[in-house]
């Protein structure tokens, strides 16, 4: 079991299926569980009794909507900004403390960059990271390299960010 999943039961047969991370219910319905297990995929959770009939449940994960949600080590404060990697592997979050990187495939934080508050995030074709940040009297611009080593898709290196040049308001023409 991943932890991604958590499943909570009262006396009466009430069951509800939550998501640790966001405190968000994701369904709830009624059986009576004689036992709160998860199979090592997360894919069942049993064993259920319906009067002389035993059961699991199939939990079925949709592709169409997830959370995601950041650690609670990595500080607070709501995404700004995001944007997917060209590969379609990785999603990026900007917030007020930083940059965030998910792995979309488990929607897992793979990453957290503390570099204060980014406002804009995109992916360039190479696969590095654009940001926008505001500074004291100007906006900033970083470029984040972005790389996975072979084999290790859950495993990602970020930066050392590179400033870019930016021209000023009163330059532009």
């Amino acid at each position: 079991h991943d932890g991604t999943l958590l499943v909570s039961n009262c006396g009466s047969g009430f069951v509800r299926l939550w998501e640790p991370m966001t405190g968000s219910l994701l369904t709830a319905g009624t059986a009576l569980m004689q036992s709160m297990r998860f199979s090592a995929d997360d894919r069942y959770l049993g064993l259920f009794r319906d009067g002389a009939k035993a059961g699991i449940f199939e939990v079925v994960r949709s592709d169409i909507y997830r959370h995601v949600a950041r650690g609670p080590s990595n500080g607070v404060g709501d995404p700004t900004t995001a944007s997917f990697s060209p590969d379609g592997h990785l999603f990026a979050t900007g917030t007020e403390q930083g940059l965030a990187f998910w792995d979309l495939a488990t929607s897992r934080e793979l990453t957290f960059e503390a570099f204060g508050p980014i406002w804009r995030v995109w992916f360039e074709d190479s696969g590095d990271l654009v940001t926008a940040s505001r500074g004291p009297a100007a906006h900033i611009l970083h470029r984040w390299p972005v790389r996975r080593e072979a084999g290790q898709a859950r495993h990602v290196q970020v930066g050392p960010p590179e400033r870019l040049p930016m021209l000023s308001p009163n330059e532009w023409d």
